[in-house]
């Protein structure tokens, strides 16, 4: 199995340089795909249930529904011909304060996705990826990829990156402690809002 994280830097290239290397190698070589919601509406024309790609880059992510995630989801996995995809979406309602969910989806059709965005209060967004990554692959390797893993490496993934952009600089420190104790406190949290 190989994994791939779509993460476009425009300093480091072109759009159609980037989309010239990344699509035959995701095409040819990946298993699971880890993207920005954004990245595929913009680059590769995705837009899923909804009108346009357009509408996705311009719209407000609140407005996506389950249905709209897996069709989005769907369509990837189909174009690239991948066995999974997670997609991160970023909620910017400031620099400092933002809201962060993900969605994972697989090849049968199954759907796990963030109870809702969560707040994350941004000391430093570098590194912010590259943990919900470590976190998504630690459900993997240690749950499988059944529904199970793919809901673990979720929790874990988001936890993990809301965590580390309360942190300064691209190396956390962050428990296995830590990281629980966050998971815990949202299940709480999403208990009560959904028994309101």
């Amino acid at each position: 199995m190989v994994g791939c994280d779509f993460n476009y830097r425009s300093t480091l290239w072109s759009e159609d340089e980037c989309i010239e290397v990344m699509t035959p190698l995701m095409e040819d070589h990946v298993d699971i795909l880890i993207t920005g919601i954004h990245e595929m509406a913009g680059f590769y024309g995705i837009s899923g249930r909804h009108p346009s790609p357009e509408a996705i880059l311009q719209e407000d992510l609140d407005d996506l529904d389950d249905e709209d995630i897996s069709a989005f989801a769907q369509e990837v996995i189909h174009r690239f011909d991948l066995r999974l995809v997670a997609i991160t979406m970023r909620h910017p309602d400031s620099l400092e304060q933002q809201r962060w969910e993900a969605a994972i989806a697989d090849d049968k059709g199954n759907l796990i996705r963030s109870s809702a965005p969560k707040k994350v209060v941004i000391r430093d967004r570098l590194g912010g990826g590259d943990a919900w990554n470590a976190g998504f692959y630690y459900g993997l390797l240690t749950e499988g990829q059944a529904v199970k893993g793919l809901h673990k490496g979720l929790l874990v993934g988001d936890a993990a990156t809301r965590l580390q952009q309360t942190l300064l600089f691209d190396l956390p420190i962050i428990t296995k402690d830590e990281v629980q104790t966050l998971i815990e406190a949202d299940s709480v949290d999403h208990a009560i809002q959904t028994t309101r």
